[in-house]
């Protein structure tokens, strides 16, 4: 059985004046530490920024699906859909 190992990142984070002291109130409010509440907005950002990759993606297969039936489906190609006859293959 294979165990996967997670990358860990740590970084320092310094605010002072009135970013620390809303910062202080949050975390007292939603009763976690200030470090528990930063990896929360972190953990949700990246959950956003996911969703939206996502989206993006969905986006483009969409517009290349668009664009390949557009190539697939034009009277230039329709002479193909007969194609059994255009080449004289004979049906089983």
């Amino acid at each position: 059985m294979e165990v996967k190992a997670y990358p860990i990142v740590e970084v320092q984070v310094q605010l002072t004046g009135v970013e620390a002291e809303r910062l202080t109130a949050i975390a007292a409010r939603e009763g976690v530490s200030a470090a528990d509440l930063i990896r929360r907005a972190i953990e949700a950002f990246l959950t956003s920024v996911a969703a939206d990759e996502r989206a993006d993606d969905a986006d483009w297969r969409a517009l290349g699906s668009s664009a390949f039936e557009a190539g697939w489906d034009n009277p230039e190609d329709a002479v193909y859909d007969n194609w059994r006859e255009l080449y004289g293959v004979g049906t089983r």
